[in-house]
């Protein structure tokens, strides 16, 4: 027969139940108690990022160097330019003077030219002025040499008295003249007469020969710079005293052809342009160097003839 199980008595059990709870609590307290929550940390700062830097800027190509041949030519081309301009012939001179910068930006003719066209005429010459009167055998380039220095200041000059065409100045003709007027020589006091000074030896004048030189130079110069009329001025006054002399005749006749072939174009394009006026005045000129021209005299003649109808035409309305 089986042995019969033994249930613990109700002492023992309690005794049971009282240790387990005691090691409950003990369990319990060896357990740390958890930390309240805090506001999270903040996120860790972004690395500061160095300014970036800014490339070079590039550098500009260096400046094209004309050949030897465009400079050449650039320096024909502004030559060229000043008959335009003498004659009033603004658009063509420009034309030139854009084509010789085109080769050679710096030519320095060309620049001083140019530069009288776009310029402001007071502006560059100042305000202050003196009148003068136009003398014989005076034109503006001479004027511009006598008192600014450079002949070839005559088209500022020119627009600075508001002159269409530079080499059409008039015997008597008022101008002005940029700056204060030469100082006039002193008259000396009747009332006390300074000493006079020993009196010099006189001076041998200077040979015939030598002024001629001179003139012929001062001639082929101003053809070599392009101012025909000038030219053309010089060796008419050196025939006027010595009607004679070969080399002033055989320039002088070159620079009259050369004259005449430029009013003749001139007039021939104003006249396509329908400026009568102008082409008109062209052909005066032509007519002045060759009186003998006769395409001149035709073409003259036609633009007159269109000019009476349109006048005629214009009073009917």
């Amino acid at each position: 027969m089986p042995r019969a199980l033994t249930l613990p008595t109700n002492r023992s059990m309690r005794a049971s139940i009282a240790c387990a709870g005691a090691l409950l609590l003990v369990a319990a307290c060896a357990v740390p108690p958890e930390k309240p929550a805090g506001p999270p940390p903040p996120p860790p700062a972004a690395p500061e990022l160095a300014p970036a830097a800014t490339p070079p800027a590039p550098k500009p190509p260096p400046p094209r160097v004309p050949t030897t041949a465009e400079r050449q030519r650039a320096e024909q081309l502004a030559n060229e330019s000043i008959p335009r301009l003498q004659a009033g012939d603004e658009a063509g001179g420009r034309s030139l003077l854009e084509q010789a910068l085109a080769l050679d930006t710096t030519n320095a003719l060309a620049q001083m030219m140019m530069r009288q066209i776009t310029a402001d005429p007071v502006a560059e010459l100042g305000s202050t002025h003196f009148q003068y009167t136009i003398q014989r055998d005076d034109t503006l380039a001479k004027l511009a040499q006598r008192f600014l220095n450079d002949r070839h200041l005559f088209y500022i000059l020119a627009r600075y008295n508001d002159i269409a065409q530079p080499n059409r100045i008039q015997l008597g003709q008022v101008i002005k003249i940029p700056g204060k007027a030469p100082p006039r020589q002193a008259e000396p006091s009747p009332a006390a007469e300074p000493a006079r000074p020993p009196a010099a030896p006189p001076v041998a004048p200077a040979p015939v020969e030598d002024a001629q030189a001179r003139k012929m130079a001062e001639g082929r110069e101003q053809e070599r710079k392009g101012d025909l009329e000038g030219a053309l001025a010089t060796y008419s006054d050196i025939l006027r005293r010595d009607p004679a002399q070969s080399e002033a005749k055989q320039r002088a006749a070159a620079v009259r052809r050369k004259l005449v072939d430029l009013y003749y174009a001139e007039g021939t394009a104003a006249f396509a342009h329908q400026d009568l006026d102008k082409s008109i005045a062209a052909w005066n000129r032509v007519l002045e160097l060759d009186p003998d021209h006769q395409n001149a005299k035709l073409k003259r003649q036609q633009a007159l003839d269109l000019k009476e109808r349109l006048k005629r035409f214009d009073s009917k309305k």
